[in-house]
């Protein structure tokens, strides 16, 4: 029998309407019968009951309670793929609250995963270029490997596919190294992962223009884009209609960091009936 894809998130603290464009879109764009898994922490009984409605299933977030908020979706998932990811071809997993899906990813990885074990994409930037990015790996490893790696590209731990064995794994590595460095993100252990070897042998480096995912908070952030602009290592992504294109014309499978981008954050508070910042009361005493 054929394996399945499968799609999953992890969350914690989060209510329905946060949640809502990731779910909503996930299932709009399911036209080959993957499963949709949200492993969950802290929430309300009335987002779990929701989610299942939806027919999505729900599992029990297992880490440790004392963990920085952004650990516990890494060694909880990996605890899932460890168990099931036998099950299924292949696993996209990404940030929740500010992703939504334009197409089935699962298309595109069949189409140019090939021989590559996992899938990460471009933030369109070298270190040194990204002020956030640059102080985070300085902050996280020291002048040495800072002064090693400033020249590399930039790859975003928010958006993230490929076979489970071997995602299950990176998982595992980023959650230990981010555990037991002081002061470390996962963005910046994920990074020193993905390039360095045995990773380099086994993973797809794609850029933005390629059209798995857009991150928007280097590419189009209207705040940003005047200083990020003159560095960029491709084209900006296009909004026209509703929909976020690459450079080449083609939508995106996957668009993350979408409330960065004020007219996307509106358009899709829109589309899934969203309140809006002009929807807020606002009491100033």
């Amino acid at each position: 029998m054929a394996k399945k894809d499968l799609i999953i998130g992890a969350f914690t603290g989060y209510i329905y309407n946060q949640l809502k464009p990731w779910v909503e879109s996930a299932l709009s764009v399911n036209n080959s019968n993957f499963e949709i898994i949200m492993v969950a922490g802290n929430t309300t009984k009335e987002t779990i009951e929701i989610l299942q409605q939806k027919g999505i299933q729900v599992v029990n977030m297992e880490a440790p309670s004392n963990l920085p908020p952004h650990l516990p979706r890494w060694i909880a998932v990996y605890d899932f793929l460890k168990k099931h990811g036998h099950k299924y071809k292949n696993v996209v997993m990404t940030d929740l609250k500010d992703v939504y899906f334009q197409k089935n990813p699962f298309d595109w990885l069949n189409k140019n995963l090939g021989d590559k074990k996992i899938v990460t994409v471009s933030e369109s930037l070298i270190y040194k270029d990204e002020a956030w990015g640059n102080q985070n790996l300085m902050d996280t490893f020291g002048s040495y490997v800072h002064e090693n790696f400033k020249n590399n590209e930039i790859y975003c731990v928010g958006v993230l596919a490929g076979v489970p064995e071997y995602l299950a794994d990176l998982f595992l590595h980023n959650y230990l190294l981010a555990l037991r460095v002081p002061a470390a993100l996962d963005q910046g252990t994920f990074n020193l992962l993905m390039q360095t070897h045995p990773y380099k042998d086994v993973v797809l480096y794609s850029k933005q223009k390629e059209g798995f995912a857009c991150h928007a908070g280097t590419t189009a952030d209207p705040r940003k884009m005047a200083n990020f602009r003159p560095n960029l290592l491709e084209p900006e992504p296009i909004f026209k209609d509703g929909i976020v294109y690459t450079s080449t014309g083609e939508p995106f499978c996957i668009v993350h960091q979408y409330d960065r981008v004020p007219e996307w954050k509106k358009h899709i508070h829109k589309l899934y009936g969203l309140p809006t910042e002009e929807e807020y009361f606002i009491y100033r005493t």
